[in-house]
């Protein structure tokens, strides 16, 4: 069929007044219906296994905003809303790692800030009060520390001109970096001051803390623009020094380190073609010891675009599609073989 068959075909499509309106088929939702429904995400289990802690978005009409909060289903009990918030959102649950308290992002006025919470409910208490807000973070595994990803304070130029224009953005004008802050909490959810681990004229997107919380790996760009990630590095942080150095640098991006379980690996996702090719052809999942060494691809034999998942006991999981399904799939570091998944039936 012709191009200009086909777009007379659309214009009569779009044109045409159909003999039923969608709203009058019984049973057809109306658009403030699709709009109202609730939906639910960024599941998080519980260190024990016992409870999962997710978000539920929700449409306020009075205030034209959607409203996010934490509910949590416990395995033997009701599920319940865990976070009200006044005004704004609570995202992005995390669970302390000994499973007492669930670390979140919020809103209340001072930006995005992380706020704790006891899992049996209460007021939630603020733990940062971050210029700019936060817009990441992670527990450690030994639940003492939260690792922060903040970006930049706002120039005064920017504050200006947004004053006297309005908000709006240039695209790739001006970035804001982001930089790794890390911060000491202890048994009764009190909060030290936050420490800087990062600076220098590059943004960090992604961070990882190591099994023993000793290490941090993280993704570092030249700057936050958007096609910055083509240039993406893997370095590695000592905590306890504050030194950092260059795991995986060189041409292409690399990206998503995940630690193996003795924290001896890293696993990632790296681009050995040429760049010109970077949208159409597949990434490769790679690792590295942690303390530098020879690279080794894992999948140069998959023909799919995987993704990193998580490196467990059983070896690594990484999902990656086939024609139309999203498929698991396990891979053995050793041996380089990978299987399917099988998951359970719902």
């Amino acid at each position: 069929m012709s191009r200009t068959l086909i777009f007379s075909v659309v214009v009569l499509a779009v044109g045409a007044k159909p003999n039923l309106d969608a709203q009058e088929i019984s049973g057809m939702p109306s658009f403030k219906d699709v709009l109202s429904l609730k939906s639910v995400g960024s599941p998080q289990i519980s260190p024990e296994a016992r409870m999962v802690a997710y978000t539920v978005r929700s449409t306020d009409w009075d205030e034209n905003s959607y409203d996010t909060e934490i509910w949590l289903a416990p395995a033997d009990g009701e599920v319940f809303q865990l976070t009200r918030t006044a005004d704004g959102s609570s995202t992005s649950p995390q669970w302390s790692p000994d499973g007492r308290r669930i670390a979140f992002v919020t809103d209340r006025g001072e930006g995005r800030q992380v706020h704790l919470i006891a899992v049996r409910g209460g007021e939630a208490m603020p733990i940062t009060n971050m210029d700019g807000g936060v817009t990441a973070f992670s527990w450690a595994p030994t639940g003492d520390r939260i690792l922060l990803s903040v970006s930049e304070s706002e120039s005064e130029e920017s504050k200006a001109t947004k004053e006297q224009y309005g908000a709006f953005e240039v695209e790739d004008a001006e970035t804001r970096n982001s930089h790794l802050w890390m911060m000491e909490i202890d048994k009764d959810g009190e909060a030290s001051e936050p420490e800087r681990l990062t600076e220098g004229d590059f943004h960090i997107s992604e961070a990882h803390w190591s099994p023993d919380g000793t290490r941090i790996a993280y993704v570092r760009h030249p700057d936050s623009k958007l096609l910055s990630f083509m240039e993406s590095d893997i370095f590695v942080l000592d905590v306890e020094s504050g030194e950092s150095s260059g795991l995986v640098v060189g041409a292409g991006p690399d990206s998503g380190p995940e630690w193996s379980p003795d924290g001896e690996w890293i696993l990632f996702s790296e681009y050995e073609q040429d760049l010109g090719s970077l949208f159409f052809l597949n990434s490769e999942l790679a690792r590295i010891p942690s303390a530098g060494g020879s690279i080794q691809v894992l999948t140069r034999d998959f023909d799919e675009e995987p993704g990193p998942v998580a490196w467990t006991e059983a070896g690594i999981r990484f999902g990656a599609g086939h024609r139309t399904r999203r498929i698991i799939y396990s891979l053995d570091p050793e041996t380089g073989g990978i299987e399917e998944l099988p998951l359970p039936s719902p």
